[in-house]
């Protein structure tokens, strides 16, 4: 793996997050184990009929609060669709999307030895067909996403399922809004990428375009969630243990972010957004950085809020604590190729811990944070609730127990590697659109980087019973301010560079 990094330096190449990840993959599908080391076994389709495992998340949401729901449970995806297209249409193309992906059609149980899952015949999607074009040409478009809002925000049962639902809201004859609600129990960020091609594409045929060419599905979800079950033991799990236990050492599984606005004493719960955006001129400084650093623009991102966090850590914390910076972020975990076109919810979160001290500039901030992100995805096949019971066993499941007190961690996360849409297929375009529902960060503080067609947005998610809008607005205006400078002098000490 090391030699692998070290000639895509040689060559000149960003050696960053994504960067890191494909070699990662790249050394496990390939690479052939010592005589001595553990061997991967063979990922295979197995009989359906048999008992199979929950996956180690899924088992923890199950175990702990399984019949309780939160809107952070549910994964909202939605579409501007512009052309031709009938109900019926869609419900023959999300019928065969189901059918494809047996991730779709899992339902969950708990028996003596733990969480399994069941893995319906018949494909079953709830479909509602509204329409407002009642109402005046300008409010139908707000109207009707806050139609698939309220849709998409109803529980479901994990029990009984199904686990997927979809909306379809009729603006004029040819345009539409398609808004699809999953429990995220069943599916992840590349998943959802996934979901919505393979929509389009089966939309297409159904609309009686010419039939569909979709990668095959060796193996899926299930086949995954048995082999996870045979590779996490023995010595790859106490190799793989004996890392976080020292990754994490002297801290938790779920680490405070150490981040407090005084102001929010005694506020109502609640969520609010703001945004903050990096394009033009800084997004070119930036990713021309990143280039002679050699890291990716995304690992620039990350090690630069630590430092933005790192500031205000020490208004409120010995230097020595405030400089050990953590934050919660996902690995998508999808080491088998066989799995790259599969549906479910593989990946795992870990904790990313950077050492801030020193007063370093950009140059050592960022290999600091490359060596860090390089190490945990070279480990994250071990999915978080095992570290949990390993270096904090009082957090198994904290995250999903109704009234539990959460740590309020800090999450940020990349969940696209790529601009969303628009789509286009035989007259029929489709534009990625949000639906408006409420979701109330665990953490209480969550930063969302999309990627734009030449930027990359920031959202940052927060509840106002910690954050006041004016504390998240200085964070993000010094977080940017870091950007800008550094940019300009990667090689500038953080010291040297002005505070709000």
């Amino acid at each position: 793996m090391e030699i692998a990094i070290c000639a895509a330096r040689r060559q000149g190449r960003p050696v960053g997050l994504f960067t890191m990840l494909a070699i990662c993959t790249m050394m496990r599908r390939h690479s052939r184990p010592a005589r001595g080391v553990h061997m991967r076994p063979t990922l295979e389709r197995i009989d359906r009929s048999q008992r199979i495992p929950a996956s180690y998340n899924q088992e923890e949401r199950i175990l702990t609060a399984a019949a309780s729901h939160t809107q952070n449970n549910i994964v909202t995806l939605g579409l501007h669709l512009h052309g031709g297209v009938t109900a019926d249409a869609l419900a023959v193309a999300l019928d065969r999307l189901v059918a494809r992906h047996d991730a779709l059609r899992l339902t969950f149980s708990v028996d003596t030895e733990g969480a399994r899952l069941h893995v319906a015949n018949t494909p079953a999607v709830g479909f509602a067909v509204r329409s407002v074009e009642s109402l005046a040409p300008t409010k139908r478009f707000a109207h009707g996403l806050a139609v698939l809002a309220e849709e998409a925000s109803a529980p479901f049962d994990v029990t009984t399922g199904p686990l997927i639902r979809a909306g379809l809201v009729r603006l004029c004859d040819t345009e539409h809004l398609i808004g699809i609600a999953v429990d995220h129990m069943i599916i992840d960020g590349r998943s959802s990428e996934i979901l919505l091609r393979d929509l389009l594409a089966l939309l297409r045929r159904a609309r009686g375009g010419p039939e569909v060419d979709l990668p095959d599905l060796p193996v899926q979800f299930p086949d995954w969630a048995v082999w996870e079950r045979r590779y996490l033991t023995g010595a790859v799990h106490e190799r793989l243990s004996a890392y976080w236990r020292t990754a994490l050492e002297g801290i938790t599984a779920l680490p405070a972010s150490g981040l407090a606005d005084p102001a929010c004493d005694r506020r109502p719960i609640g969520v609010r957004t703001q945004r903050l955006t990096f394009d033009g001129d800084v997004w070119a400084r930036l990713t021309a950085t990143a280039r002679t650093l050699r890291v990716s623009p995304f690992t620039m991102l990350s090690a630069v809020l630590k430092a933005a966090v790192y500031r205000r850590r020490r208004l409120r914390q010995p230097d020595d604590v405030a400089s050990d910076v953590t934050v919660f972020g996902a690995v998508a975990n999808r080491s088998e190729q066989a799995l790259d076109d599969a549906v479910g919810y593989f990946s795992n979160s870990a904790v990313m811990r950077t050492d801030v001290s020193g007063d370093p500039g950009l140059d050592e901030l960022v290999h600091r944070e490359s060596r860090m992100l390089l190490s945990a995805m070279a480990h994250g096949d071990l999915p978080h609730p095992l570290v949990a019971r390993e270096v904090s066993p009082e957090l198994y499941g904290i995250r999903f127990r109704p009234g539990a007190e959460v740590p309020q961690y800090l999450n940020f996360d990349m969940p696209k590697t790529r601009p969303a849409g628009p789509f286009s297929i035989d007259g029929l375009r489709a534009d990625i659109v949000g639906i408006p529902v409420v979701e109330l960060p665990r953490s209480g503080l969550r930063l969302i980087a999309h990627p734009l067609l030449d930027g990359v947005r920031i959202d940052a998610r927060y509840r106002t019973d910690r954050f006041t809008g004016t504390w998240i607005a200085s964070l993000l205006s010094d977080y940017r301010r870091l950007v800008v400078a550094w940019t300009e002098k990667p090689a500038a000490r953080l010291s040297a560079i002005a505070a709000e």
